[in-house]
């Protein structure tokens, strides 16, 4: 009888129709008072003066007429975790289950358990979770591990047990006996647990177990208070969750948040609900999330912007989702928070433009522009309270100015340089950016285009250079510039003259050697006729007359007749033929040495003395030098084929042991080895040379030598061939002058490359030790594009590890894959876009490197010495299962070889790419698995091309 009147009570306290739950006004939080606000900044758990936030979450479906289907409403019972981290702690408003009590067992199954693990009303969560929650919501629920501490309730003295990690990784659960009793969730008395089954007040289990019996769990009851209930009773289910903050982008007010009031049409001309409007303030309690969706990848290529009020931003997105509900959205904030927000586009591809109007009413001033994909679900007047869904933030930096002065622009000069190129100058009176275009001249005025990128301008005078001019007649250019508000100028036109030829014109020198003659040097074009007379001179009859470079004389026999001056500049001699009487003469008798003495010893500090030697008289004897040396006097040898020595007599070093010196050059020979000459070639081509002397100088020359003028602007790049090493040595590089000629210093004759190149191979960094075994390597993958330095500076880093995505870049630099159109690595951790994504997805595609899971290639990793043989292997092609074992042998670590990458080292060995590491003993090494340092990079790429096991693009073998 006892058993059946508690039975009775039980019922009658569990389920008490018709006795309403209890409400509560909102919460309290860090909250800026508007109806959209970043993060969960205007959530707060519950305060015992304001009561609870509310958040919609999910989306029931009633199985009967006892609930309604529906977003689902959470209590946000703390700002934080019910484990005290960083969240938000929500348990649902109403109570939720089927049938007339609910429907929910903790345990309907023979032999009946109050362990929470593996229940019915554990599965019940996981249900209800899988089928009221997107996905998207779920992923935003921090999984929960907790255990529970004996409790005993306030009411009755029910004993709880202990559980140790009775939450093992839960994502939806039920309230313990000790939480639900928590005053500071709320729950301060038995009236405030009371909550509503449909429209009665009803029992809801908790997740806690009896301590008196094993088949007793907690609940919380009808009258509100805490007790237990036998496991196999079915009553209703009061779900809670720990939120994850990071997965929420901005909260906005359940209904209405993001639409403006119903009598705004915003300012961007569309619907309410389309138009960027300001945030209104907003004191309710109810909010509704935007969840990150880490499945959208959408980018915003601009990262800046400026303008005024009322003007218009174009931004260029790629990644959008399209399709019902999908749009592009802004939220501009300032430093307290979103101010404005709307949908301003819905995109019909995943890649174009959107125009985002400034808001009439923003303040000037530095903002942040929060541009999204955003799945929009709030229906047309945003009521539906259910989850919005968005990429993650594209942030650009907004800069709002009330300027509305444009520049001021004003002419300069407009110099014609040729047919294609000619300098402009003008003057703006306000920094910012021009943009100009040029018509043939008395065309109309263009419209110029000033959305694009432009070019930047000071306040003050600016130069523009035009470098492609069609035709040689007269040109109008029309520039105008905007300043950092975009406030935009009038059109200035500027007219640009007609280019007139100037014949290009080449000196003439004329040494008369004596003669009384008035000629005398000038500047003349090529084809020039220029009359010439050596005049007399007392005890000589003229002989001949001799040019430096070329040119042709009327009769070279007359000492008065005509030069046809050459294409380059020249030097014409009168000689002359002692006949008697005087003097010894000093000149027809004397060798081109002894004329040399003579004339450096007549020379004044300052002077420049000019010899220039005939063939088969092209040494000069030490004396020259001798007499030369310490002289403030600049000696130029002309030799035959036109190249010009240039010495001056404080270059010689004193007590140097000179020599007799064999002056000439051949210009075009072709003794250097072919493979070697590949290896160094640049853009242009490679013209060798050979010195006549042999061995030393003593001291330092400049050779000025003619490689043609159609090379000038290039780089002429020095190398010396070391016939006894087999090896290029890079010397020195000049550019090639508007005449041809290259001028380079020389200390030693042998045989010479001069490449022709578009940049200068001299090495740019400035931590390669001098003399250093990876030199020749570092130049070899900097003279072809192989590997650089490190972005925006001068260093190199010869001893720093080689990262896994700079050794696909270098790879791919050489195997010449530089188009990009390989698919994306499936690796989670390649992020597209950056420098290495196209190399590693070509690395990937074509099986050169693999990752390290399915997931994982690596990135920022390491890269071991046999890692890289095998990269090298792959891209070659080789099958390193026929290589031997054996080769290994004579190396000190060969034991310390991983057991699968033997063969890929013996190969790697038999082919050259590698040849080991030195020790002071005189061993070598391999240093399989050491990180490979940059530098021994550099010298395996150089090997396996060398060796034959890899190419180099053909534009680099031209």
């Amino acid at each position: 009888m006892k058993q059946r009147i508690v039975s009775i009570l039980l019922t009658l306290a569990l389920c008490l129709s018709m006795l309403p739950a209890t409400a509560f006004a909102a919460g309290t939080g860090t909250d800026t008072g508007k109806a959209i606000q970043l993060g969960t900044s205007g959530i707060a758990g519950y305060d015992s003066a304001a009561g609870y936030d509310y958040i919609y979450f999910g989306s029931w479906t009633a199985q009967d007429t006892y609930t309604t289907s529906g977003p689902i409403k959470w209590r946000v019972l703390d700002d934080q975790t019910n484990t005290g981290e960083t969240g938000l702690f929500l348990l649902s408003d109403g109570l939720l289950g089927t049938g007339y009590y609910g429907g929910v067992y903790f345990d309907n199954t023979s032999p009946y358990s109050n362990t929470w693990q593996g229940s019915d009303a554990q599965a019940w969560c996981n249900t209800f979770a899988s089928s009221n929650l997107d996905s998207r919501e779920l992923a935003a629920i921090l999984e929960t591990t907790k255990s529970d501490v004996v409790f005993t309730s306030s009411t009755y003295s029910v004993p709880f047990a202990a559980s140790e990690n009775i939450l093992n990784g839960d994502k939806v659960f039920f309230l313990s006996a000790e939480e639900a009793e928590n005053s500071a969730y709320g729950f301060a008395n038995d009236n405030a647990r009371i909550a509503n089954y449909g429209g009665s007040a009803c029992a809801w289990w908790l997740r806690s177990p009896y301590a008196g019996y094993t088949d007793g769990a907690g609940a919380v009851y009808g009258y509100g208070y805490v007790d237990f209930i036998t496991v196999n009773d079915d009553w209703a289910a009061r779900p809670a969750f720990n939120l994850d903050l990071t997965s929420v982008l901005f909260t906005s007010a359940a209904a209405g948040g993001k639409i403006p009031a119903a009598s705004s049409g915003g300012n961007q001309g569309g619907e309410a609900g389309d138009a960027i409007f300001e945030i209104g303030d907003y004191d309710g309690s109810e909010w509704k999330l935007t969840l990150l969706d880490n499945s959208r990848n959408f980018a915003v290529t601009e990262e800046a912007a400026s303008g005024k009020p009322g003007d218009t931003i174009t931004l260029n997105y790629t990644g959008a989702t399209t399709g019902t509900n999908e749009y592009i959205s802004v939220i501009i904030a300032d430093s307290s928070g979103a101010q404005y927000y709307g949908r301003v586009a819905q995109p019909a591809e995943a890649s174009g433009t959107a125009e985002v109007t400034i808001p009439a009413g923003l303040a000037a001033g530095t903002y942040t522009l929060y541009v999204f994909s955003e799945q929009y679900n709030g229906g047309e007047q945003d009521d539906t309270k259910l989850t919005d869904y968005a990429s993650a933030f594209e942030t650009v930096a907004l800069t709002v100015s009330s300027d509305t002065t444009a520049p001021t622009l004003t002419p300069g000069s407009a110099t014609r340089n040729s047919d294609t190129t000619a300098t402009v100058k003008f003057t703006s009176s306000e920094a910012g950016t021009y943009y100009y275009a040029v018509v043939e001249s008395g065309d109309t005025a263009p419209t110029i285009d000033t959305t694009g990128e432009g070019t930047s301008c000071i306040s003050g005078e600016q130069t523009i250079s035009l470098t492609s001019l069609s035709g040689a007649g007269a040109k109008d250019i029309y520039i105008v510039a905007k300043d950092a508000a975009g406030n935009v100028s009038q059109s200035l036109k500027i007219e640009i003259p007609a280019y007139t030829v100037v014949p290009k014109t080449y000196t003439l020198t004329v040494d008369l050697n004596g003669g009384s003659g008035s000629t005398i040097g000038d500047e003349y074009t090529a084809g020039e006729v220029v009359n010439i007379d050596a005049g007399s001179r007392s005890n000589y009859r003229f002989d001949r007359w001799t040019s430096s470079n070329g040119g042709s004389f009327a009769d070279l026999s007359s000492a008065s007749t005509t030069f046809t001056m050459p294409a380059v500049d020249t030097t014409i001699t009168a000689n002359w033929r002692y006949i008697g009487g005087g003097t010894t003469p000093s000149n027809p008798t004397k060798t081109p040495s002894q004329q040399a003495v003579d004339k450096i010893e007549d020379a004044k500090d300052g002077d420049t003395v000019e010899i220039a030697l005939p063939a088969g008289q092209t040494t000069l004897d030490k004396e020259v030098f001798e007499t030369l040396a310490g002289r403030d006097v600049t000696l130029e040898v002309s030799v035959p084929g036109g190249a010009v020595w240039t010495v001056h007599g404080t270059d010689i070093p004193e007590n140097a042991a000179l020599v007799d010196i064999g002056m000439g050059v051949s210009m075009g020979t072709s003794t250097i080895p072919v493979d070697l000459i590949n290896a160094v070639t640049g853009e242009v081509g490679t013209v060798q040379l050979t010195l006549q002397h042999d061995g030393p100088f003593g001291f330092t020359m400049t050779l000025t030598a003619p490689v043609g003028a159609e090379n000038a602007g290039l780089w002429a790049n020095l190398y010396h061939y070391d016939e006894d090493a087999g090896r290029m040595a890079y010397r020195s590089s000049a550019v090639v002058g508007a005449d041809g000629n290259a001028s380079l210093p020389f200390d030693h004759a042998g045989q010479y490359a001069l490449v022709l190149d578009d940049k200068s191979h001299e090495l740019p960094f400035t931590d390669l030790e001098d003399g250093a075994w990876y030199l020749d390597a570092v130049g070899y993958a900097y003279r072809h594009d192989l590997m650089g330095g490190y972005g925006g500076t001068s260093l190199f880093g010869p001893d720093d590890g080689l990262l896994r995505e700079q050794a696909a870049q270098v790879v791919w630099n050489l195997m010449g894959e530089g188009d990009g159109s390989r698919p994306a690595a499936p690796h989670a951790d390649v992020a597209q876009g950056r420098w290495y994504s196209p190399a590693v997805n070509w690395a990937v595609d074509a099986k050169v490197m693999d990752g390290y899971d399915a997931d994982t290639f690596g990135v920022g990793d390491a890269l071991t010495r046999e890692q890289f043989a095998a990269v090298v292997a792959k891209a070659a092609g080789a099958d390193v299962s026929a290589a031997d074992a054996a080769s290994l042998d004579v190396f000190s670590d060969t034991e310390d070889v991983s057991g699968w990458a033997v063969q890929t080292m013996a190969w790697a060995v038999e082919a050259g790419v590698i040849e080991g590491v030195e020790g002071e003993d005189g061993s070598r090494s391999l240093d399989a698995t050491r990180a490979l340092t940059r530098a021994e990079m550099a010298a395996m790429m150089m090997n396996a091309v060398d060796k034959g096991a890899l190419a180099l693009p053909s534009k680099q073998n031209a």
